[in-house]
């Protein structure tokens, strides 16, 4: 069941850091592209797309989220900087290796649940993987 933040967020306007997180909050799952059988686009994942795409939100910003009691606005914060092609992906790694609170990727139509700290790890040797192989 969809939250009424869920279903009330315009995202037809540009939306702000804190309303995405506030959003992502209600979740556990990261969405970072379309999912389920029919490829759906939620709004956490348009949210996503549309901070990325911000490029008045800084990079400084995006790492403050870091520390959100959320694993998830957490886990979106690092997908952020994963998709902004930061430099302090180790970093960022290193600032939520330890947080213990589960999340998932939502990506396509398979879940699985791991640590933040896992996720991070997993998702930033994914990105290396990715990068070394001209991916």
């Amino acid at each position: 069941m969809r939250s009424s933040m869920q279903r009330a967020l315009d995202l037809n306007r540009r939306i702000s850091l804190r309303e995405a997180a506030q959003l992502w909050s209600l979740s556990d799952v990261i969405y970072i592209g379309p999912t389920g059988p029919a490829a759906r686009r939620l709004p956490e994942f348009k949210a996503f797309r549309q901070i990325a795409d911000n490029t008045e939100i800084t990079e400084e910003q995006i790492f403050g989220l870091l520390h959100h009691e959320s694993p998830a606005v957490a886990g979106y914060a690092l997908e952020l900087l994963i998709r902004r092609g930061s430099l302090r992906l180790d970093e960022a790694s290193t600032l939520i290796s330890d947080r213990l609170g589960e999340v998932s990727m939502g990506l396509g139509c398979l879940v699985c649940f791991q640590p933040l700290g896992a996720y991070a790890r997993n998702r930033i040797l994914a990105e290396q993987a990715s990068s070394s192989n001209g991916g």
